[in-house]
């Protein structure tokens, strides 16, 4: 009652109290329960391995008006044995396929992923700074996609945990090389060799215990031992050789304390664990060394932003591939650079060791924050097409600013012009008067790039006076965004969020064109327009946003859905690289910048290599570790009256991992079976799978029209 109705510990307390004393009612847990539920979950075995600290953080010294330097933070963190929680969620998987399959032998999990040579699981670890605090979390696909694509589950058995947590203003790589990612990193690299076994007893398969071990472990070296029999700190030792011949022994204490040891057997059931890491580009670039990077270069490639808009192949060459091996190439040359005394900020991006061992290949294209970027730059475009060339200002002065910037613009453009024809001219003959050109060419266009800073500071502050009357266009758009449900969050940065871009992805036509029930943009434009801008300039301008829109959500509704996001067929990658190539050559039409990571990501060939490689990217978004922003702001609100870090932090996590018990999760099914009689929630009804088919009809028409 307390987890559906969300009560802490002290309103639980208040409503016993009061059904006991008005209402004759005694409520109480009973404590063998709780202990059989502790048990499952793995609780007793896992919480003394919780490590709690605190770091005092010296933000740096700014010049910036309205940007002081900030007062010393504490930032109070902890990190839990990652394996100990891995060892945990097995349990509770084993647990629940042995009583639905009613199995005679514990059934083993791995299966052959995409992209990794061997069988294993997927796991899937990120973090993201949200709420005051920057969780990291680790995600396990522990069934494999074919299964999950063939239930329509896109996270079927793929619990996801949080193994560290820095309560802090802002995740910078100083705060979290001091806090938790030490920990993280040696865990990790031990992960990499390690493999999962289950001890059972073979008269009773369903009692059992998994136990992370080192990776190639002999199973004929296993030797069960007793340690101080007859007393009452009794407990169970297995002892086991791995690959270079170590002994190494894993304490059984609380397990199989009635079990003769000539019944205990052994069953390797995950061989490997293939990790991949996800996240925002900024928590991406500080685990590969490339801190304050993000904005500028690829994670992947070599490539910076100047370059981006290249061929998808290009890519994908030897020489513009990251690893392991060119971050360490780079990170040496910026620290000769810097020893050298030349003041540089990186090198190809690299300017710091990463916070952890990872290899940049298994970096995953951000398939949450890539098309909020996206969308958001399209609409960027179109609001400073509307401001600059359509909208009537109805302001003499505004009109004078907005005309000087467009005079700037001139200027600027052709004094680049001139630049590159006098740097033409020195090449092809250098003598004192092209030199003499060369410099007072450069000279002019510093002058115009200044004039046009200037210039388009002033506009800028005019159009935001402008924009914030009622009568704006840009008002008027927002009332049509809110009609379909859409509105910016302020939580978000006054942007759109990732449910809002993708409404606004999915309603372009709606939108832009408009339809006989409701006002597009396009009618609104022609009602405040110029009189030398005519109607079909502004319908042809919309129309041309609203397909770029469109093909944006056939792009990423063919990456994130459950039937063509994991173990996509090679007609659903086909289609994906086709609405890729329309959507790239009509951006580049429409002349919109393509200096951004996140488009460099998507349209140059890193997003469609993955989606191949990895056999889809939907079951390894980013999207879930956001999700625990959610989860964690519900869980801190219910146990605030918790004076300490420390014990509010214990009790969240005591409470995350009771709510994944069977017995518990068995009593709410049953609660929401019988609320849910006859509401027709057993599955998608008729009308929502018209309306899912009339989508993906919608999508592969804009894909297969003629732009």
């Amino acid at each position: 009652m307390a987890r559906l109705s969300g009560l802490n510990h002290a309103q639980l307390k208040t409503i016993r109290s009061f059904l006991q004393h008005i209402g004759g009612v005694n409520l109480k847990f009973a404590a063998k329960d709780l202990t059989t539920i502790d048990k499952q979950v793995g609780l007793t075995d896992a919480e003394p391995f919780v490590q709690y600290g605190a770091c005092t953080y010296e933000w740096a010294v700014s010049n910036s008006k309205g940007k002081e330097k900030r007062p010393p933070e504490v930032c109070n963190y902890w990190h839990a044995n990652m394996f100990k929680e891995i060892e945990a969620e097995i349990d509770i998987f084993l647990q629940q396929q042995m009583n639905t399959r009613v199995a005679s032998v514990v059934p083993t999990i791995d299966y052959n992923a995409a992209g990794f040579s061997r069988p294993g699981v997927v796991v899937i670890i990120g973090g993201d700074h949200g709420d005051k605090a920057c969780p990291i979390s680790l995600k396990m696909n522990l069934v494999a996609p074919q299964i999950r694509k063939q239930r329509r589950e896109l996270n079927l058995h793929c619990p996801t945990i949080q193994v560290a947590s820095v309560d802090c203003s802002k995740d910078t790589l100083e705060l979290l090389q001091n806090t938790v990612m030490p920990s993280i990193r040696s865990q990790l690299i031990q992960l990499q060799q390690s493999s999962v076994v289950v001890v059972y007893n073979c008269r009773n398969p369903y009692e059992f215990k998994s136990y992370c071990v080192v990776k190639g472990m002999a199973l004929a070296s296993i030797q069960f031992a007793t340690m101080n029999r007859n007393t009452a700190d009794e407990s169970h030792t297995m002892t086991y050789q791995s690959g270079g011949g170590y002994n190494n022994v894993v304490n059984m204490t609380s397990y199989f304390k009635n079990v003769p040891l000539y019944d205990l057997r052994v069953k390797v059931v995950v061989s490997n664990f293939h990790d991949l890491y996800v996240g925002d580009l900024a928590f991406q670039a500080m685990l590969v060394g490339m801190n304050h990077s993000s904005g500028d270069h690829c994670l992947l490639c070599r490539y910076k932003a100047a370059e981006f808009n290249c061929e998808p192949h290009h890519t994908r060459e030897e020489a513009t591939i990251r690893s392991k091996e060119s971050l360490s190439e780079c990170l040496n040359e910026f620290n000769r650079l810097r020893l050298a005394g030349k003041n540089v900020a990186n090198f190809q991006g690299v300017n710091t060791v990463g916070l952890l061992d990872v290899d940049p290949q298994r970096l995953i294209v951000p398939i949450l924050h890539c098309p909020m970027g996206l969308v958001d730059k399209v609409l960027q475009s179109f609001k400073a097409w509307v401001n600059v060339d359509v909208e009537s200002l109805n302001d003499e002065q505004a009109e004078q600013m907005r005309q000087q910037y467009l005079n700037a613009q001139e200027i600027a453009k052709e004094a680049n012009t001139t630049l590159l024809v006098a740097k033409a001219n020195r090449e092809q003959n250098n003598n004192l008067e092209t030199r003499t050109a060369l410099k007072a060419a450069t000279t002019a266009k510093s002058v115009a790039r200044k004039a046009l800073i200037a210039a388009k500071g002033i506009y800028d502050e005019c159009m935001q006076r402008h924009n914030a009357r009622s009568g704006s266009l840009a008002q008027q758009f927002e009332i049509v965004f809110r009609n379909f449900n859409i509105r910016k969050e302020h939580y978000h940065g006054g942007k759109y969020n990732g449910v809002n871009c993708i409404r606004i992805m999915e309603k372009s036509q709606q939108l832009f064109i408009g339809g006989n029930d409701h006002t597009g943009f396009d009618d609104l434009i022609k009602s405040r327009k110029k009189p030398t801008v005519t109607d079909a300039a502004i319908d042809a301008q919309c129309q041309r946003y609203a397909r770029l829109l469109g093909l944006l959500d056939a792009v990423w509704s063919n990456v994130r859905g459950v039937e063509s996001g994991i173990a996509p067929t090679p007609d659903q990658i086909n289609t994906l690289a086709r609405a890729l190539e329309q959507c790239k050559a009509l951006w580049n039409e429409m002349d919109l910048t393509t200096q951004q990571p996140k488009w460099h990501l998507t349209f140059d060939g890193h997003l469609l290599h993955q989606v191949k490689t990895y056999g889809g990217l939907a079951d390894k978004a980013d999207d879930v570790i956001e999700l625990q922003h959610q989860i964690l702001k519900k869980q801190r609100e219910r146990f605030r009256s918790v004076p300490t870090f420390m014990k509010r932090e214990r009790c969240i996590r005591r409470e995350l991992r009771r709510k994944r018990s069977p017995l518990i999760q068995s009593h709410v099914n049953k609660y929401e079976a019988k609320v849910n009689r006859g509401k027709g929630k057993r599955g998608p009804t008729a009308a929502q799978e018209t309306k899912r088919e009339a989508k993906r009809v919608k999508r592969d028409d804009i894909v297969n029209s003629a732009a």
